[in-house]
């Protein structure tokens, strides 16, 4: 198949705020894959709307109704995977973690608990509710850095052109594989792994 081809299937909606982005996943989404052979839904971003379109809601009854649609909305996608046999695949957006906190308040109550930093100090944008919801996270991330194949005397400044954006991907949690991450390079074909 060409990437002609492959384009043609793809379908793309922008949405552009919490309630339509809602309609959308509620009423056509579903109909899209009860009519067509859809094999993966990729949904970028749910944060960005729960960010921006509480603007202004008291603290509590922020917390309170953005966990209520997370939960509705991941117990939705999970039924529609089994149901339609898809793979979705939702984007969470990391957010910057200032001080040296080292817990997160829960999306519920805004009590305290334990969670894990993605890297030194980023979070989850959606928080522990929707970590509570996903069946798997698999992380990219990058980072400027020499090729594995270079080496360099530490005690001088690496230059420049010794660097580049080197990429991983890492399987921080599944149900069926282990924690595991692998170098990849990204270039026409895809990714591929070092």
């Amino acid at each position: 198949m060409s990437s002609t081809q492959v384009m043609r299937r793809i379908q793309v909606a922008e949405l552009d705020d919490m309630e339509t982005m809602f309609h959308a996943l509620s009423y056509k989404l579903p109909a899209l894959l009860s009519t067509q052979q859809v094999r993966l839904v990729v949904i970028d971003s749910i944060a960005a709307h729960l960010r921006f379109d509480m603007e202004g809601t008291e603290p509590h009854d922020f917390y309170k109704q953005r966990s209520s649609r997370l939960m509705q909305l991941g117990a939705r996608l999970k039924q529609w995977a089994h149901e339609y046999k898809c793979a979705i695949v939702c984007v969470n957006q990391v957010k910057d973690v200032f001080g040296v906190q080292t817990s997160l308040p829960v999306d519920g109550d805004g009590a305290e608990s334990e969670f894990k930093m993605v890297r030194g100090s980023k979070a989850p944008a959606l928080g522990a509710v929707w970590a509570s919801v996903v069946n798997a996270r698999v992380m990219l991330h990058q980072r400027r850095g020499m090729a594995p194949n270079v080496t360099h005397d530490a005690e001088h400044e690496v230059p420049s052109h010794l660097l580049r954006t080197r990429r991983w991907i890492e399987n921080v949690f599944s149900p069926w594989a282990p924690p595991a991450q692998c170098e990849v390079t990204l270039g026409d074909h895809g990714f591929t792994a070092l």
